[in-house]
């Protein structure tokens, strides 16, 4: 995929979702799910959620929820597929107005379907009286299964959310299907809800998850950012990334990427203490694509453009002398004005950065920047 069929996918995927300053919160992840990645993924969408304005009795269901469906990945998830990226799971957690939407998909067998929608069919067919009985008679009479028990997770998550589990099923092929499963949770009391009452269909987070399967992306981020989030994420990377394809040179690049959105993207609201932005990994047949993007300020545009090209044009022993130049001039201004990062991030690359510029509004553009891996270069 080029870079002017990446730009039009990133801003049709913005194009799915509002304003995440205006609706709170929102953070989808699609990669590897194991024991060690979802503790950190945990951890990063905690400090999201430390940021929200909810109630501790609100963020704390919430937080429970979360956990246990990506437990119910780990659980069920079927990892030893022969093609990848195909089994890669996908979790996301949106906020729209009162209400939080908590969704994941992963691959499991076909012929688990028939007994986990009997599963899920009675749990919803279930009040919360009836709920919390049946909880209690599952752990009394110990009707757990090798993958974590009858649904007792399953049944957590409706009694906690006040609202019935939706769930859908997408066949593959003849052994193999994404189970996928949304969970509402209210921030407020349904009576209280004067306005609209807002539906987050399955078909956002499938359509996504299609989406990037396609793309071969191998990791996808997309959320709010700081320099603590950026931690976590960079975390997750290295627990999850194939060690046949990352390397230092990559890592690297990777930190200067996420760097530049921490310290130089505009949020659009200047009492927040993160950044929205997208980042993701994908693959081609002999190099690795690095690709984020950020709004910023359109007077920055023009400079930074300037910038970029005059890095793109500059030979191996230019851009030496640019970065040991830059690097020795204290008296400079912020990296931003030095380009400083993004010097690095081609030298590191030995690629030419692909860019753009999307105009949002007279104030704002989406910046996007790309830059590709060769495969067979040595760390």
């Amino acid at each position: 995929m080029d870079i002017n069929s990446r730009i039009k996918y990133i801003n049709g995927l913005y194009e799915q979702f509002l304003d995440i300053q205006e609706e709170g919160l929102e953070y989808v992840y699609r990669g590897d799910f194991s024991v060690n990645t979802i503790g950190k993924i945990m951890s990063l969408a905690e400090t999201n959620l430390n940021q929200a304005e909810d109630t501790l009795k609100i963020k704390s269901k919430i937080y429970y929820i979360m956990g246990e469906g990506l437990q119910n990945i780990a659980r069920h998830h079927i990892g030893e597929v022969e093609v990848k990226p195909v089994n890669n799971s996908i979790f996301s957690i949106y906020k729209k107005k009162y209400k939080y939407f908590i969704s994941t998909g992963n691959l499991i067998e076909n012929n688990n379907i028939e007994s986990l929608t009997e599963k899920l069919e009675k749990i919803n067919g279930m009040g919360k009286v009836e709920l919390r009985k049946y909880a209690r008679q599952i752990r009394m009479t110990g009707e757990f299964s090798e993958k974590g028990g009858a649904g007792l997770g399953l049944i957590e998550m409706a009694k906690r959310s006040g609202n019935k589990l939706t769930y859908d099923f997408n066949k593959i092929d003849d052994k193999y299907a994404y189970f996928y499963l949304n969970t509402e949770i209210p921030t407020i009391k349904p009576e209280s809800i004067k306005e609209s009452n807002f539906i987050y269909s399955l078909d956002n987070i499938k359509d996504i998850h299609e989406e990037l399967i396609s793309k071969n992306i191998l990791l996808f981020f997309k959320g709010a950012l700081n320099q603590e989030i950026l931690l976590d994420l960079l975390s997750i990377v290295e627990a999850q990334m194939d060690i046949s394809i990352i390397s230092i040179r990559m890592y690297n690049i990777m930190v200067e990427m996420l760097q530049n959105i921490v310290k130089h993207a505009d949020n659009r609201a200047g009492y927040l203490k993160w950044k929205p932005g997208i980042f993701f990994i994908s693959e081609e047949p002999n190099e690795v694509i690095l690709t984020s993007g950020n709004y910023i300020q359109n007077s920055n545009v023009e400079e930074l453009k300037e910038k970029i090209d005059s890095v793109n044009n500059a030979n191996e022993t230019e851009l030496s002398k640019k970065y040991h130049k830059v690097l020795m001039n204290f008296k400079s201004e912020s990296p931003l004005k030095t380009g400083l990062g993004i010097i690095d991030i081609r030298r590191k690359s030995a690629n030419k950065i692909e860019y753009n510029f999307q105009p949002i509004d007279e104030k704002i553009s989406f910046f996007i920047i790309q830059v590709g891996i060769k495969k067979n270069k040595k760390v």
